[in-house]
């Protein structure tokens, strides 16, 4: 999870009283909606009748436990893939550079060993800040392809596609691998942690339901390791499955739209046969119109209530959920989304951080010795990103990196009040 150092950074420290309070309401509406007393269940012609809620997860989810954002992940897989002194590259004329290279500079090179072992921790992540994310992903497939060879009959078959597919699994879980123990307190504070504890609650009567686009089993872990489900309830769902009901509430379903590639070995969960990661595999999967990804988002956005974590507003896969949410207009579900403040405050301050840290750029701000610019700025994006969204269908409520575990736990605990 990203620090900003001593000093946490929370909302009540950026926003505007009435933008603070605005979004406290908007905390406060939802926990109440999930209060199992007065929310649970709804009148129905004189039945009662259960809320379905549903959580879509996207990469920061994952993000807080340290797995890579997609920036770092393309530039570790990037650093896979280069050639080494040993392995050519498949790309001909490049080759030719490429010996020509080792020959100049050679693998023993100190600074370049280190420079290459940093690569493959995600180091170059910045490089791809400046291209598409998509396109960088059909980058690598289009090296892969290149690479495993073949004619251009056998580049065209099944088979051929199978070992693309496979090589690049094995790079991203490569670059994925959650190397610690899973336990509550390696996952303390995490948005990961809250996320399973929203979903596995002491009356355990609400959400067992969840749409996610990372590849990672990180979820299924918690909820048997720390959460305590039992093993066989917690279904792990990709493409290959059948696509089942909404999870009764003795069973928890985990979608993996995206595919899935383990991060924990020693969970059940086997890989998929593809996961979507390049530009080709998002719009083969946007022209079936009924395909398995396109008929589960409608399937959950048409059925149930939703929360939305871990997406920016800027997210490909957000945008695309948008679309379904306005295509299917149904007013009578409720759509809320937690959006985080920390990118704006840092793009505001960015041209102070070569001199300040950011922690005494909010400190400053917030006690009213500087910064009054700033502070009017960030609130007017919030605000308007709020407006935005809300014509949108979505109930947006402001977090922080820092604070987002705090605010889910809080969605399910006793006491009435949110506190910011």
């Amino acid at each position: 999870m990203e620090k900003t150092g001593g000093l946490q950074m929370k909302v009540k420290d950026i926003l505007l009283k009435n933008v603070k309070d605005k979004n406290n309401k908007k905390l406060e509406q939802l926990k109440n909606r999930l209060t199992a007393e007065e929310n649970n269940e709804e009148k129905d012609s004189g039945q009662r009748k259960k809320t379905e809620w549903m959580l879509c997860l996207g990469a920061g989810v994952s993000i807080s436990v340290g797995l890579p954002n997609w920036y770092k992940l393309l530039a570790t897989v990037t650093a896979q893939l280069l050639p080494t002194s040993e392995r050519s590259s498949p790309i001909e004329e490049f080759d030719k550079d490429v010996k020509e290279f080792y020959d100049k500079y050679g693998y023993n090179d100190l600074e370049f060993i280190r420079k290459w072992e940093k690569a493959l921790q995600g180091e170059y992540e910045d490089v791809f800040h400046e291209i598409n994310l998509l396109e960088a992903g059909e980058y690598i497939r289009i090296y892969l392809k290149k690479d495993l060879g073949g004619s251009k009959e056998e580049n065209q078959g099944e088979e051929f596609e199978k070992r693309v597919n496979y090589t690049l699994n094995r790079y991203i879980g490569e670059a994925c691998k959650f190397d610690k123990e899973i336990t509550e307190e390696s996952l303390k504070d995490t948005t990961l942690l809250a996320v399973a504890r929203l979903m596995k609650t002491e009356n355990d009567a609400l959400i067992h339901n969840a749409i996610t686009y990372n590849y990672d089993n990180l979820l299924e872990a918690s909820l048997r390791r720390i959460c305590k489900c039992p093993e066989e309830r917690v279904h792990s769902i990709i493409k290959e499955h059948k696509l089942p009901g909404l999870a009764g509430e003795n069973d928890w379903n985990i979608y993996h739209v995206h595919g899935r590639i383990p991060a924990v070995d020693e969970e059940k969960e086997p890989m998929s046969a593809k996961v979507i990661l390049a530009e080709s595999d998002y719009y083969e999967e946007e022209q079936v119109n009924y395909s398995w990804t396109n008929v589960l988002q409608s399937y959950g956005m048409l059925r149930t209530n939703m929360i939305f974590l871990g997406f920016s507003g800027a997210d490909y896969n957000f945008r695309r959920l948008v679309k379904h949410i306005e295509k299917e207009k149904r007013d009578r579900q409720q759509y809320y989304i937690f959006f985080s403040v920390d990118g704006i405050v840092k793009s505001v301050f960015s041209k102070y951080l070569k001199k300040f840290s950011l922690d005494q750029c909010i400190e400053d701000m917030k006690n009213g010795r500087k910064y009054a610019y700033e502070q009017l700025f960030i609130n007017y994006l919030i605000d308007i990103q709020t407006t935005y969204w809300n014509n949108h269908g979505f109930q947006v409520i402001w977090s922080s990196h820092e604070q987002l575990s705090c605010d889910l736990e809080r969605l399910h605990e006793k006491p009435e009040l949110i506190q910011q």
